[in-house]
Order: C-alpha cells, then sequence, then structure tokens
C-alpha cells in the first residue's frame, strides 16, 4: 500500500484486484480508458467521471513517478491547508498547487529557522488552468521538474514554478 497510495487490494469472484480508491474503479478500467481516449486523461476523466487530479496523478504514475492526489479521497480532500501540508511533509511529499494565496504563507513559515519545512512547494501559474484542455501541459511540466529534481530532498524546504 505503501508504494501505491491510491490503490487498495479487493477480493472479488476471480480473486484479487487492483481498485483505484475513491473511485469503486478497478485500475485495469481507468488505464483501459485513457489507452482508448489516446493518452488524453481529461476525457478519461469525463468518460470514467472521475475528478481529473485523480487521473493525472494515475498518468504520472504510469510514467514512472510516485505521486499522489487528494481528489477523490474524502478523508484527504477536507483536510485543511495547514494539515495538508503536515501530511505532506509526514509522507516526504511536495505539494503541487496553484493556492498561492493560502500556501505561500505557508511555505514561508515552515522554512523559518527552526520551522519545520516541507519536501518541497510547486506552483502553478495562473496560465496553467486544472482543466481537460491544460492537462497535457501540467502533466508535461511537472514530469519536467520531477526528472529534473530525481532525489526525494533535491527541493527540501524550495520553491519552484511550472
Amino acid at each position: 500500500m505503501d508504494e501505491h497510495p491510491l490503490v487498495r487490494f479487493a477480493e472479488g469472484p476471480a480473486g484479487w484486484r487492483a481498485r483505484l480508491i475513491g473511485t469503486g474503479k478497478d485500475v485495469w478500467e481507468v488505464i483501459a480508458t485513457v489507452h482508448d481516449n489516446d493518452g488524453d486523461t481529461a476525457a478519461a476523466a469525463r468518460y470514467l467521471e472521475m475528478p481529473l487530479g485523480l487521473v493525472q496523478a494515475r498518468e504520472m504514475r504510469e510514467r514512472g513517478h510516485d505521486v499522489g492526489s487528494v481528489a477523490g479521497m474524502p478523508d484527504r480532500e477536507s483536510l485543511s491547508d495547514p494539515e495538508g501540508l503536515a501530511l505532506a511533509r509526514a509522507e516526504h511529499r511536495a505539494i503541487v498547487t496553484n493556492n498561492l494565496r493560502d500556501y505561500r504563507p505557508l511555505h514561508h513559515e515552515a522554512i523559518v529557522p527552526g520551522g519545520p519545512g516541507h519536501f518541497e512547494m510547486i506552483f502553478m501559474p495562473g496560465s496553467y488552468r486544472r482543466t481537460e484542455a491544460g492537462t497535457g501541459r501540467i502533466i508535461t511540466a511537472l514530469e519536467a521538474k520531477l526528472v529534473q529534481y530525481p532525489g526525494e530532498d533535491d527541493l527540501a524546504n524550495g520553491e519552484e514554478w511550472l
């Protein structure tokens, strides 16, 4: 479970199968739908009636990156921004957000001397829209950052922009 934070295994008539948490869908269904839509994760999300962020995270994992999403996970979606940052810190994860108003001050609070720190904040400028049309651009830019900084601590306490 630690290696695949959005996947749980459920027993079914044919044995155990991987399910995408918060969706009621098997992982193979999501992968097949993305493939059937020529890699268009937005179209797949729309077809499957799933949160776009969840499908984007799945696409990034398919490309070999260890990413997660709060989309589709009620226990995480309900976290306040400080709680979300604390969870990301505990899981050694970066935060990717376009919520500058709330996360920029949290970033500065975390990196002051004696502060708790964090494992990276990646901000998306307003020109990056979390829409179906913007999905490919976001995935491409985020993947470039992950390739540029592959180590867990490469951007600790840092701030990057897509």
